[in-house]
């Protein structure tokens, strides 16, 4: 896979994702793709920073389980964070 590494803060988040040890290589590889999605839709770079961001954070909470394979117990454990 072919990796263009965005400009500015979403360069530093882009880079945080994929030496993140805590994130599978599966989530990762989703994460990107989605990025790429992002970009194809005319998102802005401050908008798509702030999903992939996001995203890190969740892809983390499912200690190293892909974002394709969570399962209800894992989507709870991440609206749990996502609320409080």
């Amino acid at each position: 896979m072919t990796l263009l590494i965005p400009k500015g803060k979403l360069r530093k988040t882009t880079r945080l994702l994929l030496s993140d040890p805590n994130v599978s290589d599966a989530s990762k590889k989703l994460i990107l793709k989605f990025q790429e999605e992002l970009f194809a839709e005319r998102l802005s770079s401050a908008r798509v920073e702030i999903y992939i961001r996001q995203l890190r954070h969740v892809a983390r909470l499912l200690n190293k389980k892909s974002l394709e394979k969570a399962g209800k117990k894992d989507i709870l454990k991440v609206l749990n964070w996502v609320e409080r």
